[in-house]
């Protein structure tokens, strides 16, 4: 047991109980706590966590325990693979094994270094984020970000520490009742009351029932950088570490100051005071998901993240301020993405590369034909959305809402505001997709390009400056994102 003097001037005893600081893991991590031998805390470990299998004298391997420990960080899996056997990870129980030293049924334990709320100056304190799972075609796991409920300074841990109080007081089924704020929910607010026995969110005046996890985040990491003609490289060069900067971020500061620099958070600008004139240089957090180190074929892109075997497609949330999120935005500018989500479909995806392929020694073949890759729009309803996503555009059936005015197929175009006019008002959503471009011609109603044309062949509104293209063959296109803008025109 730690003195009262201990206590007092150790920053986890404050908060941790003398009887559960057993529980967790040294967060100094070996070899480097100097006192192990005296160490208040039980277990000590080269990692921030440690994946264990219960009454079996059969050991996991570090690896093993690794790749637990990047799928468990991912919201979109429930279930974690590996050689030997499967693990439920609502349950922590085998639900397969391939090894008779893995029985069925069998129970696995995590142990983790203290969170975050308990060790805040702990660079090896374990983190944990909150998602929910809105009934939305085009949403899946969307994190939770506390907004208001009495701690305003720390919004992002306010959610985690009344976790921790609920379950060490004892009282599992109490519900927990706060105003929240929902990423990529058009920034409405919710009054929600959230349930951590179940596990579940209900909304004031919404019968429904939404399902919650925690994840931890020891592979969903973010780093801050700066970017610009100021800072090529990327690296933050100025006297505050990337790491200083996140825990501002997570404390929920929106502005601060240390010397002669100051940072506001909510337009991500750095300010160098330190030399006049002073020096604005634009800054960006990065988002490291769990499925980016998750093995993944090469032919996928490296901005793909894991997901489960089963799904046909998922859509993953892309944060703003990533390579991948202002490329988009300038590509929509001056227009104001509400939210952006990545469409992965690996069976479309190689589809397209394979028509891609074939298009390429198509174009080869002719002289003076060559083919272009293009990003461009296509405006939908929402009630097309989900089967575009799962099966890709049908050019028979494209063109429909336009009569088909510039021949058969599926229809895209260069120009967003187009795009929007065929989308919902309520929601307007239009896919941002790579189009394969051959040879232009003039499109005719209703028809298709005629076939005595060599090579691959797109049918366009005009030839010297075109905002519409027509493909009329299949998997010649692939949706990427689905971009949301603010209802309206």
């Amino acid at each position: 047991m730690m003195s009262d003097k201990a206590a007092s001037s150790d920053p986890t005893s404050v908060i941790v109980k003398d009887t559960e600081i057993y529980k967790y893991i040294c967060p100094s991590l070996l070899p480097s706590c100097p006192t192990s031998s005296i160490c208040p805390y039980k277990f000590h470990e080269v990692t921030p966590y440690k994946w264990e299998v219960i009454d079996t004298t059969t050991p996991l391997s570090q690896d093993d325990g690794k790749l637990l420990e990047k799928q468990y960080s991912n919201p979109d899996l429930n279930v974690g693979s590996l050689s030997k056997f499967s693990l439920d990870f609502t349950t922590m129980t085998i639900t397969s094994s391939e090894d008779d030293s893995f029985p069925l049924g069998t129970k696995i334990m995590r142990k983790s270094t203290p969170t975050r709320n308990i060790c805040p100056d702990e660079v090896n304190a374990s983190g944990w984020t909150w998602y929910w799972q809105r009934d939305d075609i085009a949403v899946n796991w969307s994190e939770m970000e506390v907004k208001g409920g009495g701690n305003e300074t720390c919004p992002f841990q306010y959610l985690e520490q009344n976790y921790q109080n609920c379950k060490s007081n004892g009282n599992p089924d109490d519900d927990f009742e706060r105003k929240f704020t929902i990423f990529g929910a058009k920034r409405q607010e919710y009054r929600v009351s959230l349930d951590f026995n179940k596990m579940e969110l209900s909304m004031a005046g919404d019968p429904e029932k939404y399902q919650v996890k925690r994840r931890p985040d020891t592979f969903n990491r973010f780093n801050w950088v700066t970017f610009g003609d100021l800072d090529p490289d990327g690296n933050f060069r100025f006297p505050i570490t990337a790491r200083e900067l996140e825990s501002y971020f997570i404390s929920g500061a929106k502005n601060f100051s240390i010397n002669k620099f100051s940072v506001n958070l909510d337009t991500r600008e750095f300010i160098d005071a330190r030399k006049m004139p002073a020096k604005m240089v634009r800054i960006r957090r990065e988002a490291f998901k769990s499925g980016q180190l998750l093995e993944l074929e090469n032919s996928y892109p490296s901005t793909w993240y894991a997901m489960p075997k089963s799904r046909i497609f998922v859509t993953f949330n892309v944060p703003k301020f990533t390579q991948e999120f202002d490329m988009v935005e300038k590509k929509v500018y001056p227009l104001e993405i509400m939210s952006l989500r990545r469409i992965q479909n690996p069976a479309s995806y190689k589809s397209y590369l394979r028509i891609k392929e074939r298009m390429e020694w198509e174009a080869s073949c002719v002289e003076g034909v060559t083919l272009e890759e293009k990003w461009l729009f296509h405006g939908t309803k929402d009630v097309n959305i989900k089967l575009i996503c799962e099966t890709n555009f049908d050019p028979t059936l494209s063109g429909s809402a336009n009569g088909a005015t510039h021949g058969r197929g599926t229809y895209f175009t260069n120009v967003v505001a187009t795009a929007r006019g065929y989308s919902n008002l309520t929601s307007s959503r239009v896919f941002l997709c790579r189009v394969l471009v051959g040879r232009k011609i003039l499109g005719e109603r209703g028809k298709f390009p005629p076939f005595a044309l060599c090579g691959p062949v797109t049918m366009v509104d005009n030839l010297d400056n075109p905002t519409v293209f027509v493909n009329p063959r299949i998997h010649s296109f692939l949706p990427e994102y689905i971009v949301e803008f603010p209802p309206g025109r």
